[in-house]
């Protein structure tokens, strides 16, 4: 999935809420390692999620998407971020190490059969990212994969945690409300699997129609009025 595969923080290999002093020492320290043509191996990227080719121009392009707030936020809902250190730093060591099964089983535990909480609230939003990025791993794509990140990750934008994200990925000055965060989730969800073809935009109904979420309805109107939209622009 490019929205987690070419996404900015992992490009520049950082996680959500990193500040812009760590940005820019990260960035400095990543255009070294380029020009002596290696890869580090302890930054946010995580190798072992795909396939990542960076050079100066992808680093440039990668810090521009993350300047402006709404970009910044936009990026963040399809990455891993820090909430909890106790949980959160032994998956991430794992996922250092290319123990993605690991990884997921120590959020998982976290979020199976419990409700959300500042202690597990990030293990439901990291599990997300990395439900979306298994749907899309080959060989085969994996629709419940894809049907578990979406009710994680609607579950964590529907709860009160999304101010501690909204300000990890945003600076003071910046302002979304719920619904308009969850509709910015799904559109760009929405635009993968347009891109991708994989799956039927009927599938997706589906799989929102047994989600309870404060969007819910606005989004499900928005994709019963495009199909209309686009035979009046045909014709």
């Amino acid at each position: 999935m490019d929205l987690i595969l070419k996404n900015p923080y992992r490009i520049v290999g950082i996680l959500v809420g990193s500040t812009a002093r760590e940005q820019e020492r990260q960035i400095k320290r990543l255009k070294k390692f380029i020009a002596a043509d290696q890869n580090p191996e302890d930054d946010f990227s995580f190798p072992a999620l795909g396939d990542l080719k960076r050079t100066n121009s992808t680093v440039d392009e990668a810090t521009s998407k993350l300047n402006l707030n709404i970009d910044k936020v936009n990026a963040a809902l399809f990455w891993f971020m820090d909430g909890n250190t106790i949980t959160d730093e032994p998956a991430f060591n794992l996922l250092h190490q290319g123990e993605i099964t690991e990884a997921s089983t120590i959020w998982d535990k976290l979020v199976n059969g419990k409700e959300i909480s500042s202690k597990n609230a990030s293990a439901f939003f990291n599990l997300a990212t990395l439900y979306f990025n298994s749907a899309y791993k080959n060989p085969s794509f994996k629709e419940k994969h894809l049907e578990k990140g979406i009710q994680l990750k609607l579950k964590f934008l529907e709860s009160s945690f999304i101010t501690g994200f909204i300000n990890k990925s945003a600076d003071e000055t910046f302002s979304i409300s719920k619904i308009n965060l969850q509709l910015s989730f799904l559109n760009l969800l929405l635009s993968q699997l347009e891109k991708s073809s994989i799956i039927a935009t009927n599938k997706l109904i589906d799989i929102l129609l047994k989600i309870d979420f404060s969007a819910k309805d606005e989004f499900l109107k928005s994709l019963s009025l495009k199909p209309i939209a686009e035979i009046e622009a045909k014709v």
